[in-house]
């Protein structure tokens, strides 16, 4: 090697007090950090490690390198860098850098107590938590676990071992609470067990209402032709007896009947019986004409007479004998029911006699190969739903033959005076209709400085939430304050739902004062009228000449029953907009249509229309009464002489005429135009549909308005029938009831 110059040594004089002082200024430091002298030149001049501690030559050369800079100062602060911590600074006199390096374990040595301080204090929380459980849990525990017993306990039958908690918490209410429940549970088990025999009522009343009776007439009454023509004399009278039987049988609808009906019934049956078994026996029938009009539920007597032939008559060919008597004494209505055939065996009729004992729900289970007893199981289960406790079915047999009994206690209570509230129910039927005049004052009942309430049930508005008849009721109370005053039960209830309430309420005895919307069920307001539950209006009517004068004749004939006399309060159609249609003008503009259609030729074409324009002409619905579908096709029926007699008619024997044909086919036509949900849904889906847009119009009543929104009904037109004819549409009825 080539040198400019000899090789030699040079000699720094370094200040070994300032390296002194530099590495003694805090010995402390020194113990647990490496320090450090690098010189300008990037050399170690002198380090110090801490002990179990060495700078390796990696981290040194990492070291120097982040030191070389011409900075001076602070050049390096809280480098992380392998092995821990790197802090730096630089001389500037000297150009000396003094680095220090903090261990990874002094820096976790940090960690460790904190850790440990953390595990400490977790440990104290841990120990206070179990403590304050288990001293919550000695305070707690015992009532839920009084709770719990209870609950679990419970076999749903026993409604008194109810909950007495007394700690100032939460828990009593917890423990009210379930006291609330076993209370409405036990009303909800008893609510329940009414629904059951309402339904076992309906179920009954479907099973029958499953034939078409005008279908079987017809098919009877042609069957007869043909006999007639061929001569069978034979045939014929079997076909008469039968016609003659399901007449009776069906009832029209009606589940309560004459006795003389009944009689009628089972004789038709006994003869058909008699052309099909030929001299196996006679019969012969009992009962005083005074008891030919009492009331009784229907076919009570045609299941006894048939087993009487079936079983009775099984061992014989002739001479066979079935003798019906009715008596009545001390207000016990008694059919009995005798055959001389081959007498029930004991064992047989004392388990007939046990289905009394046993409750209707488990009667069908007492005749295991479910083929014996059916018969009387339905009669039993029918008169106890009907009569209760008042009612007695038992059999008795010896040599001679076998008899069964039916006794009836026939009893009838009234709830209300209603000769104390006729002038009410007449004022209350006038604000209805004229909405706000006041009647006339009548004073023969009513007692002195004595406020006679008046009970009433009235729904709220389902599709806005309004009470529609409020205004009316305060008014009445206000014109005969301390005289009369209606008290109003307001109920959320769909009109289905307070129908079928109404029957409950008359089985329990707790109708109202003022019944409306009872011409909705026919069946049942023919049966109040039968047995005197409602009030008859008419004398009240004739008195008051000046309000007699506002109601149309045609209105006044409609409420007119069968025996004269009035039942409903009828309201003027002058004072009450009826029936009509509503309109959508926006969907009758789009489709091209400038004004409603005034003739029915019209209205189906514009029905056409409309469909053609891609928009559902009505909204309709099937469920329930149909009441809103059934607006347009009697309105239509209605508009002939014949269609007017027709629909005053409240159960035409045969829809096999010209308005019955008619009614059928305008039906048939108005649902090919609406919407497909129509079928099986109430009138809340038909509105819904046509508020929204998806129909252009729905029958209805003006009263409809109030449910349409405000800021919708300038777009909606109403029109009632009158312009499509000049007759009352339909049979539409309007008023109010009595209740006894």
């Amino acid at each position: 090697m080539d040198y400019a110059h000899e090789p030699g040594i040079v000699y720094l004089k370094m200040n070994q007090q300032f390296l002194e002082n530099v590495m003694d200024k805090d010995k402390k430091i020194a113990k647990d950090v490496a320090v450090g002298i690098i010189s300008p030149e990037g050399k170690t001049c002198i380090r110090q490690d801490p002990e179990d501690f060495n700078i390796g030559k990696k981290t040194m050369k990492k070291i120097t390198e982040l030191t070389r800079t011409k900075k001076s100062g602070v050049i390096v602060q809280g480098k992380r860098i392998e092995g821990g911590i790197l802090q730096a600074y630089r001389q500037a006199e000297t150009g000396m850098v003094i680095f220090t390096l903090v261990p990874d374990a002094i820096l976790n040595q940090g960690l460790t107590q904190i850790l440990i301080v953390l595990l400490t204090i977790y440990a104290v929380i841990a120990v206070l938590a179990f403590v304050l459980s288990f001293y919550a849990s000695k305070t707690f525990t015992r009532p839920i676990r009084q709770i719990s017993d209870a609950m679990t306990s419970f076999d749903g039958n026993d409604f008194t071992h109810i909950i007495q908690i007394h700690t100032d918490t939460e828990l009593d209410k917890i423990g009210h609470a379930y006291n609330e429940m076993l209370k409405n549970i036990e009303e909800f088990q008893n609510e329940i067990k009414n629904q059951q025999k309402e339904l076992r009522i309906s179920e009954m009343n479907t099973l029958i209402s499953q034939i078409n009776p005008h279908f079987l007439y017809n098919t009877l009454d042609t069957i007869y032709m043909l006999a007639r023509i061929n001569g069978e004399e034979k045939t014929m009278k079997m076909i008469q007896a039968l016609s003659k039987y399901l007449r009776l049988s069906l009832s029209k609808g009606r589940e309560i009947v004459t006795v003389e009906d009944e009689l009628e019934n089972v004789k038709s049956y006994m003869e058909i019986q008699q052309i099909r078994n030929e001299n196996l026996f006679h019969y012969e029938i009992e009962c005083g004409e005074e008891l030919k009009t009492r009331w009784i539920l229907k076919l009570i007597l045609q299941p006894i007479v048939e087993n009487a032939v079936k079983y009775g008559f099984c061992d014989i060919f002739e001479g066979g004998l079935i003798r019906i008597s009715v008596t009545e004494q001390a207000g016990q209505l008694t059919f009995s029911v005798y055959n001389n055939g081959t007498p029930m065996k004991e064992q047989m009729a004392e388990k007939l006699n046990g289905l009394s004992e046993i409750p209707v729900s488990k009667m069908k289970d007492s005749f295991e190969d479910k083929k014996h007893g059916y018969g009387v199981i339905n009669i039993i289960t029918r008169l106890r739903l009907k009569y209760g406790e008042d009612v007695r079915v038992f059999y008795e047999s010896d040599t001679n033959g076998t008899v069964c009994v039916i006794q009836i206690r026939m009893t009838g209570k009234k709830t209300v005076n209603s000769r104390r509230i006729m002038a009410a129910v007449v004022v209350i039927v006038m604000l209805t209709a004229l909405t706000g005049c006041a009647g006339k004052e009548d004073t023969r009942t009513r007692k002195k400085d004595k406020v006679v309430e008046i009970p009433m049930i009235l729904t709220v508005d389902s599709s806005t939430g309004n009470k529609n008849e409020e205004e009316v009721v305060e008014r009445f109370n206000r014109a005969y304050k301390g005289k009369y005053h209606i008290d109003v039960d307001w109920v959320m209830e769909t009109e289905e739902e307070y129908r079928k309430n109404l029957k409950r309420m008359n089985v329990t005895d707790e109708l109202p004062a003022i019944i409306t919307d009872l011409r909705m069920l026919p069946s049942f307001y023919q049966m109040m009228i039968r047995k005197g539950r409602i009030e008859d209006l008419t004398p009240y009517i004739n008195e008051d000449q000046e309000w007699k004068d506002m109601i149309e004749p045609s209105v006044m004939e409609s409420v007119r029953e069968e025996d004269g006399k009035i039942y409903l309060g009828p309201v003027s159609t002058a004072a009450f907009a009826c029936s009509g249609v509503f309109w959508n003008r926006e969907l009758y503009e789009r489709a091209g249509i400038s004004r409603f259609p005034e003739t029915w030729e019209e209205f189906w074409k514009c029905c056409e229309k409309l469909k053609a324009a891609g928009i559902t002409p009505l909204a309709l619905h099937t469920e329930g009464t149909a009441w809103a579908p059934m607006l347009l096709a009697t309105a239509e029926v209605a508009g002939s002489e014949e269609g007017a007699a027709f629909m005053k008619q409240l159960y035409p024997d045969t829809y096999q005429n010209e308005p019955g044909l008619k009614i059928a086919g305008t039906l048939k036509k108005l649902f090919q135009y609406t919407t497909q949900d129509a079928l099986h849904n109430d009138f809340d889906i038909a509105y819904d549909n046509f508020v929204a847009g998806n129909a252009a119009m729905i029958p209805n009543g003006y009263w409809m308005i109030d449910q349409i929104p405000d800021e919708m009904q300038k777009k909606y037109v109403f029109l009632h029938f009158l312009k499509i004819t000049d007759r009352i549409a339909g049979d539409v009825r309007l008023g109010s009831c009595i209740n006894l």
